[in-house]
């Protein structure tokens, strides 16, 4: 969980959204690692905090008008 916040700056700076994080995943990464294989490695508690974390950063602190 350290590394939540340093990826979601990495998606920032390349304007990378979670359909293209799907993507990347999709195509694989790396040499034998199938999507379900990424998947697997990445813990259950882990992807919850990222989900949060990379919905939270889009959350504005000001009111819509």
């Amino acid at each position: 969980q350290d590394g939540i916040e340093e990826v979601i700056k990495l998606m920032d700076e390349y304007f990378l959204t979670k359909e293209d994080w799907d993507a990347i995943v999709e195509l694989g990464i790396g040499d034998g690692f199938s999507n379900d294989e990424v998947l697997k490695m990445i813990p259950s508690a882990v992807k919850a905090s990222f989900t949060r974390a990379f919905v939270a950063s889009f959350q504005s602190p000001r009111q819509s008008y």
